[in-house]
């Protein structure tokens, strides 16, 4: 797997070198639209949902809140360098933190959204956040703050513990 990060990595970093337009896109998407799925969550609560639209926000919220901790943890735990610190690599943004960078937290977190979404609302509005959970994880890739595994652990840790707290919060 390690090789294939590599490859990746440095495809990516071609890219990047050659595509201001498609370098704008991808440092929106790796930063900002995680907040754009948290308000449009916010906004199927709020008009989608039945009267205790709170419980559905409550839900949601403890999934993704648990599949970022569930991250934190494993992220301390692992230590894996950034690709931009690996290979003294530059980002697409000035603001990047050197936590470490096994799992990816916008993707365990948007991956987590997506779950919920797709549980509570159903397959149509769970592609669609799915769609935009990929982006965020193809996003993150590409501006050189994860690598390919990163994002892939992330993604099934974000819909494993978000699938896993819906079903447990609705047992109770």
């Amino acid at each position: 797997m390690l090789s294939l990060d590599y490859l990746i990595h440095t495809w990516c970093s071609g890219l990047r070198a050659r595509h201001s337009k498609l370098n704008r896109v991808a440092r929106f998407c790796a930063h900002q639209l995680i907040f754009l799925m948290a308000a449009a969550v916010l906004f199927f609560c709020f008009f989608f949902a039945d009267s205790a639209w709170l419980l559905f926000v409550w839900r949601g919220f403890s999934a993704v809140a648990i599949a970022w901790a569930f991250c934190i943890v494993i992220e301390l735990v692992v230590g894996r360098p950034r690709p931009f610190q690996e290979f003294h690599d530059h980002t697409l943004g000035k603001y990047w933190t050197p936590n470490p960078s096994f799992p990816s937290a916008h993707a365990t977190m948007a991956f987590a959204t997506a779950m919920f979404v797709f549980v509570v609302f159903g397959e149509v509005f769970g592609i669609v956040f799915f769609s935009a959970a990929s982006v965020i994880a193809i996003s993150r890739v590409y501006v050189g703050v994860h690598y390919f595994s990163d994002v892939i652990a992330g993604a099934i840790l974000g819909s494993a513990v978000s699938l896993s707290v819906f079903f447990i919060i609705q047992s109770l």
